[in-house]
C-alpha cells in the first residue's frame, strides 16, 4: 500500500540523532522547556521570517491561546471558513467567543476577501484565515480589510508551514505527525511580529505567569513539550527543500492528470499566483461522480486516499447550538467531491507513477 501519509519516512533519517538526544534531555533531569524549546522556536521564527516564534502544546492550542491573545470582547464574533477541520471553529468557543462561519470560494476552499466583508457584523472583532491543503489564503486583501474594518487577523497555519509571512498578527502552526513537518506526538507553534503579543502567549502558555508565583493572566499548560522540540528542531533546517518537493510532485501530477480532467473526469487543485504561496500539505482532486467509489478502487489497487474534509463545519453537530444558520453550498460541495492523493517529499517516482496509473484506469473504465 502507498500511504497517504507517512511520518515514519519522514523520521527515519533522525532515529539515530533523535535518540542521542532523547537521552541527552533524560540525563540532564530537566522535561519542562529548556534550552531545546528555546533552540526551535529561534530556529522556526527565522526560517520562516517572523521576529518571534512561541510553542505550544498543539495547533488547537496555537488558535485558543492567539484568540486569547488578542484581548477580544467575551462573546464576540469571530469570522472562520465553512469548510475547515472542526477546530478553526471550536478554537474559538473555547476562547468564549462566537464562531460565525463564511462560505469559501469554490475553487480553491479557502475565504475571500469579499466573502469575509459581507459576513461582517457590528459584533464582529476577529477573522481566522484557514490556509487549506497548504494554499496561502489571499492574505494581502483580507488583511488589508481587517485593517480598514479595524479586526484582528489570524492566519490558521496548520496546513501551510513554509508560506510566506503575508502580515498577520498571528500564525498559527500544527506540528500533528502527518503535517508537512511533523511531532511524534502533538505540538504546535505561534509566530508573529509584535513583541508584545509574543510575551503575552508566552506568559499564557505557563499559566498566566510572568515570574515564578505571579499570574497577572489567566493561561494554561499549554508548553511545548521539549522532547518534540528536540525532534522538531532537527526537522526545520529541511522546511524549505520538502516545500520544493512537494511543489514538484504537484507538478508532475498536474501533468500527469491533465487528460483527465480534460475529459471532465476529475477537476485539478488550482494553482496560486505564486509557488511559494503553496506548500502542497494535501494535493486534493475534486471527484464530480462517484467520488466515494473511486476511493474504494484506489484502495483496493493499493493506493492509499483519504478525504478532507468528510462535512463542512454547518453539518457538525457539536457546532450546532453555537451557529445562526446560514447556507453554505460551496462548502457543502466540496465535502461530496474532494478526494485526497499522496503527496510528500519521500513519495518514490514508481509510486507516483502508480497512483496515476491507477487513477486513469478506474476513471477510464466503470467504477
Amino acid at each position: 500500500m502507498i500511504p497517504l501519509f507517512s511520518p515514519l519516512r519522514q523520521n527515519e533519517p533522525y532515529f539515530a540523532e533523535f535518540q542521542r538526544q532523547f537521552e541527552q534531555v533524560l540525563r540532564s533531569g530537566h522535561y519542562i522547556l529548556g534550552p531545546q524549546v528555546t533552540s526551535f522556536e529561534t530556529s522556526l521564527a527565522e526560517s520562516l521570517g517572523y521576529r518571534f516564534a512561541v510553542g505550544c502544546s498543539s495547533g488547537t492550542e496555537a488558535l485558543i491561546l492567539s484568540l486569547k491573545a488578542l484581548g477580544l470582547s467575551p462573546g464576540a464574533q469571530v469570522l472562520t471558513p465553512a469548510y475547515s477541520f472542526v477546530a478553526s471553529a471550536s478554537s474559538i468557543l473555547w476562547a468564549g467567543l462566537r464562531p460565525v462561519l463564511v462560505d469559501v470560494c469554490p475553487e480553491t476552499g479557502c475565504v475571500t476577501a469579499e466573502r469575509v466583508e459581507a459576513a461582517i457584523t457590528p459584533a464582529t472583532e476577529a477573522v481566522i484565515a484557514v490556509d487549506l491543503y497548504g494554499r496561502q489564503n489571499d492574505l494581502a486583501a483580507i488583511r488589508e480589510l481587517c485593517r480598514r474594518r479595524s479586526l484582528r487577523l489570524i492566519e490558521d497555519g496548520a496546513q501551510s508551514i513554509g508560506v510566506p509571512n503575508a502580515g498577520a498578527e498571528l500564525y498559527t502552526l500544527s506540528f500533528y505527525p502527518t503535517k508537512n513537518i511533523g511531532a511524534v506526538g502533538d505540538a504546535g507553534a505561534i509566530l508573529t511580529d509584535d513583541e508584545t503579543l509574543a510575551g503575552t502567549l508566552t506568559h499564557l502558555t505557563q499559566h498566566g505567569a510572568t515570574a515564578r508565583d505571579q499570574f497577572e493572566r489567566v493561561g494554561t499548560n499549554g508548553r511545548l513539550d521539549t522532547l518534540q522540540a528536540a525532534l522538531l528542531g532537527l526537522k526545520i533546517p529541511h522546511v524549505h527543500t520538502w516545500s520544493e518537493d512537494r511543489r514538484r510532485l504537484a507538478h508532475r501530477y498536474r501533468e500527469a492528470l491533465a487528460p483527465l480532467e480534460a475529459q471532465g473526469k476529475l477537476k485539478l487543485p488550482p494553482l496560486s499566483h505564486s509557488e511559494s504561496e503553496n506548500v502542497w500539505s494535501l494535493f486534493t482532486l475534486r471527484i464530480p461522480e462517484n467520488r466515494n467509489g473511486l476511493m474504494e478502487a484506489l484502495q483496493g489497487r493499493g493506493v492509499g486516499c483519504g478525504i478532507y474534509y468528510l462535512k463542512s463545519l454547518n453539518q457538525q453537530a457539536a457546532l450546532h447550538p453555537h451557529l445562526n444558520g446560514g447556507k453554505f453550498p460551496n462548502a457543502e460541495r466540496l465535502s461530496q467531491t474532494v478526494l485526497s492523493i499522496p503527496i510528500y517529499p519521500e513519495l518514490a517516482p514508481v509510486e507516483q507513477q502508480k497512483v496515476v496509473d491507477s487513477l486513469m484506469e478506474c476513471l477510464s473504465g466503470s467504477i
